[in-house]
C-alpha cells in the first residue's frame, strides 16, 4: 500500500509545497521564505527515505559474516547473465567462478569456529581487494565463493593470479593451519542461449577437480 501522504488535488506535500513557491497568488499570505524552508525539509526526508529503503534492500541481500553479496543477489545476477546470453551478439565471454577455501575445515577442527570464520573472512577480504570496485563477490555458503567475469575472452591469467596471489596474502597470518590455506578454483563459460544455473554447476564440479589437487584451477 502506498503510504505516501497526498495534498491538494492528489498531489503529495512536496509537490504542493513546490507549487505554492512557483504561484504568485500564494506568496500574498504566505511568507516565501518559512514555505522555502519547508520545501528544502520534505525534500531532505525523501532523500533520507529513499537511503534507507536502499540500505535495507542492501541488507537483506548482503552475508552477514562476510559482507559480500548472498545467495538471493547472486540469483538476481544470474538471472541478468542469463537475459543477457540471449542476445544474438552475446559471443560466450561471460565466465562464472567457483572457489573453495582449502584447509578451513582444519582452522574449524584446530582453532574453533570463531578462527574458522576468520579464515572465511579472510578469503572473502582478498577476493573484494583483488576484484574491481564494480565485479561482485557472492558467497555461495560455507567456504564457497562466486565470481563473474564479463566480456572476457580469456580468464587463464585471472585464474592464475587468483591462486597464486593468495599464498602471500596469508603467508603473513600467525598460525600455522591459517598460512596453510589454498584455493581451489573451477570456472566456465555461459554459453549462448544456456541457463546460467547450468553453468554454475559445470563450474562447481570444475572446483572439485581442482579440489583433489588443491591450490590450483581447472576450466571446464
Amino acid at each position: 500500500m502506498n503510504s505516501t501522504r497526498r495534498g491538494y488535488a492528489g498531489h503529495s506535500p512536496l509537490e504542493d509545497v513546490l507549487s505554492r513557491l512557483v504561484s504568485g497568488d500564494a506568496l500574498l499570505s504566505v511568507d516565501r521564505h518559512l514555505l522555502f524552508e519547508e520545501y528544502q525539509r520534505m525534500r531532505q526526508e525523501n532523500i533520507e527515505l529513499r537511503e534507507q529503503v536502499t540500505q535495507e534492500q542492501q541488507h537483506k541481500l548482503t552475508d552477514e559474516l562476510t559482507q559480500t553479496w548472498n545467495r538471493r543477489y547472486l540469483e538476481q545476477h544470474l538471472a541478468r547473465l542469463g537475459q543477457q546470453s540471449m542476445r544474438p551478439q552475446y559471443r560466450g565471454d561471460s565466465w562464472i567462478v567457483v572457489i573453495d577455501g582449502d584447509g578451513v575445515k582444519q582452522v574449524n577442527d584446530t582453532a574453533g569456529h570463531l578462527e574458522g570464520d576468520r579464515a572465511i573472512r579472510l578469503i572473502a577480504t582478498y577476493l573484494q581487494e583483488l576484484m574491481r570496485p564494480n565485479d561482485p563477490v557472492f558467497r555461495f555458503g560455507g567456504d564457497e565463493f562466486i565470481l563473474t567475469y564479463i566480456q572476457v575472452p580469456e580468464i587463464n591469467g585471472r585464474l592464475s593470479r587468483l591462486v597464486e596471489g593468495f599464498l602471500p596474502y596469508v603467508a603473513r597470518e600467525e598460525t600455522a593451519a591459517m598460512r596453510a590455506l589454498t584455493l581451489s578454483i573451477g570456472a566456465t563459460s555461459i554459453l549462448p542461449g544456456e541457463n546460467p544455473q547450468s553453468a554454475l554447476k559445470r563450474a562447481d564440479d570444475a572446483m572439485y577437480v581442482a579440489k583433489k589437487k588443491r591450490n590450483t584451477w581447472h576450466i571446464a
